[in-house]
């Protein structure tokens, strides 16, 4: 497990840093070109502002004393203007090729190599500002080229920048940016890896734990991380479904074992009476063969009883339907009286409608009826009374048999409602020992209960309390 979930973190980390890594790099492009286009432009606008600035000098000397020396306007322009670090300016008067007048910042660029000449007399224009790229194995310069009109003639003023020192400067920081990016990428992998991999650790125990639950472990739970996360809602649904699964699986063993202890008093029974048939004899083959039909029948309603309990939690075990609680009442007063020779008393009942499954309901009570009649005296009463507990929302229907037999001690009362439970008086007396599991069974079913009043040598009273809520009352009624 551990290689999966280093795999996960792997694959993880991988997505989420070339994510990351993709990002950096669109950002640092962008910046890249934003930042270029900047400088690029800003060199433009400072040669334009040298221009301007030209062109303010000799409109003021034309208001004042006009300039009718080309040379002269061009020697005082550079002489008063101030270039910046990394700019250079040279002035040409008439048509010579050879600069008259040269004027550089800090770090003087080199305006008179021959491709720099070359462009100023073939790009240069009469009338207007041309600005334009010049690239020599030395430099890359942008220079812009203004021709100046004056009575004697007409000159031309060059202002160069180094265009390349400030790309150069963009380049830099890209390739700081460049640094900063790839040491963010790997500490931010490195911190993920950790991260996800202490996120992917609870997961990995989930697994460890299951791999280790088996038939024999379904006791064991996982452990539910305290923090809300999905891992913790994972370890939360696989309890509830190992839960289900240690029902499902008790549940088989106890039928199982049922089964096998239930059934096998009855088959040594079997076995020992043919052991000992006289073929021979008819009365002895007759009476074995009563003694294998009745244990045959015991065994029968054994299997029927545990094939009911082993339903007990399928979802339509019951399925409840309106009925009148008198017309319930009505059919088990006409039901039971065949279960034995006994006074059978209609203890009362009450009109209304309840949800409940008929047949359970019928089935329990007939039970519950069928225990009085073993555990009384032939004659006697068992009273069946039907009743409303409650109102509202918390009412409840409640069908209760009792009778005047033997009773029940109290310490021995929780006991006859556990599978093949007995009280003390009861061992003697036929049965499987399943009756009263499956009356609690359709009590739960319903989402009720059955309570026993009992006294030892005054008899027993169970009663099947199932909910009966009354319906809420409609509009014309209020």
């Amino acid at each position: 497990m551990v290689g999966r979930q280093h795999g996960i973190a792997g694959r993880l980390v991988a997505l989420v840093t070339a994510t990351l890594a993709l990002a950096l790099v669109l950002a640092g492009v962008i910046a890249y070109v934003v930042q270029r286009a900047e400088v690029l432009e800003q060199a433009d606008g400072e040669l334009l502002q040298e221009v301007e600035e030209l062109r303010q000098l000799s409109d003021q000397s034309a208001a004042d004393r006009p300039y009718r020396d080309v040379g002269v306007l061009l020697e005082d322009f550079l002489r008063f203007s101030v270039p910046g670090s990394d700019e250079s300016m040279i002035a040409f008067v008439g048509d010579s090729r050879v600069p008259a007048l040269v004027s550089g910042g800090e770090r003087r660029i080199d305006l008179t190599e021959p491709a720099v000449i070359d462009a100023v007399l073939t790009q240069r224009r009469p009338d207007e500002t041309v600005l334009t790229t010049v690239e020599t194995p030395t430099q890359d310069l942008r220079i812009a080229i203004t021709p100046v009109q004056g009575d004697d003639g007409q000159g031309t003023l060059v202002v160069g920048i180094d265009r390349g020192a400030r790309l150069d400067r963009v380049d830099s920081l890209l390739s700081a940016y460049g640094v900063g990016a790839l040491l963010t990428l790997l500490l931010a992998g490195a911190v993920l890896l950790v991260a996800v991999r202490r996120l992917l650790s609870p997961l990995g125990d989930l697994v460890e734990a299951a791999e280790q639950i088996d038939d024999r472990e379904l006791s064991r739970r996982v452990v539910v991380p305290e923090q809300r996360t999905e891992v913790a809602s994972l370890a939360t649904s696989l309890n509830t479904m190992l839960e289900r699964l240690e029902s499902s699986f008790v549940a088989q063993r106890r039928f199982l074992d049922d089964t096998a202890h239930e059934l096998r008093t009855p088959l040594t029974i079997m076995r020992g009476n043919l052991e000992v048939l006289d073929a021979e004899d008819v009365e002895d083959v007759e009476a074995t063969r009563h003694i294998e039909l009745v244990e045959i029948d015991r065994m029968r309603r054994i299997v029927d009883d545990l094939l009911l309990l082993a339903r007990l939690d399928r979802p339509d075990f019951v399925r409840p339907a309106p009925i009148d609680a008198r017309d319930l009442h009505a059919d088990l007063l006409a039901l039971v009286p065949a279960l034995g020779d006994h006074e059978w008393v209609d203890d009362g009942c009450v009109e209304g409608v309840v949800h409940v499954d008929r047949d359970r309901v019928v089935q329990a009570v007939q039970q519950l009826c069928a225990n009085a009649v073993k555990f009384s005296e032939p004659g006697s009463q068992i009273r069946l009374r039907t009743a409303w507990r409650g109102a509202g929302e918390d009412r409840a229907l409640v069908l209760s048999v009792a009778d005047d037999g033997v009773g029940i001690a109290p310490e021995e009362q929780e006991a006859v409602f556990e599978r093949f439970g007995r009280a003390e008086g009861q061992r003697a007396v036929e049965g499987s020992g399943l009756g009263l599991p499956i009356v609690r069974a359709i009590a739960h079913a319903h989402g009720g209960e059955i309570e026993l009043d009992s006294r030892p040598g005054e008899g027993s009273t169970f009663s099947l309390v199932v909910p009966a809520p009354e319906p809420e009352p409609s509009p014309r009624a209020r």
